[in-house]
């Protein structure tokens, strides 16, 4: 497993050319479960992994709070100057520890980040920590990074019921939506 450290370099360093690499792969995969929501212009929303915000670019409106998480100052800059108009708040910090008090966030957003950290457990712990009464995970795993079996047990451990699975041959991820009980 690699550490945190050589982690951040790869994405500092690989940040200019993010967009062009991955942008339609992310989006097959906001297609997928975007029309799953209901997302209201009053939700809290975060994007944990945010990369260049993407998932951002992606949204027909901006909720009341939107924030955008990435490891990489890089990644972080270029998607604060790609949506330089938004209200979106941009956070550097280490997913594995989230800087955020418990149950803050109705939609928190989780798109094929989750293979980059060491802790796989420790920061699905914290994406549940953060998610509101009554709000939605939704998270992506690349499939052959990551098994579900570890998944459901942190699910049921952390009291989320799985709403909606995508399993899609096209899509290089697992992708499900989770609720808080």
């Amino acid at each position: 497993m690699e550490h945190k450290a050589e982690i951040r370099l790869r994405y500092e360093e690989t940040a200019d050319m993010y967009d062009r690499r991955y942008r339609t792969i992310q989006r097959q995969k906001f297609d997928v479960f975007y029309k799953e929501l209901a997302m209201g212009l009053s939700s809290g929303v975060i994007d944990i992994g945010c990369g260049t915000g993407l998932f951002f670019e992606f949204l027909d409106f901006f909720p009341k709070t939107a924030i955008g998480l990435d490891f990489s100052v890089n990644m972080l800059k270029i998607a604060k100057k790609k949506l330089k108009n938004s209200l979106i708040h941009w956070i550097s910090a280490d997913m594995e520890h989230l800087p955020f008090r418990e149950a803050l966030f109705d939609h928190v957003f989780l798109i094929t980040s989750l293979q980059n950290v060491p802790n796989f457990e420790r920061a699905l712990k914290e994406t549940f920590r953060i998610c509101g009464h009554h709000g939605f995970v939704i998270l992506s795993i690349l499939k052959k990074k990551q098994a579900p079996v570890k998944l459901t047990s942190l699910q049921k451990e952390m009291n989320f019921q799985v709403i909606k699975k995508f399993n899609l041959e096209e899509i290089e991820d697992f992708i499900e939506i989770l609720r808080k009980k």
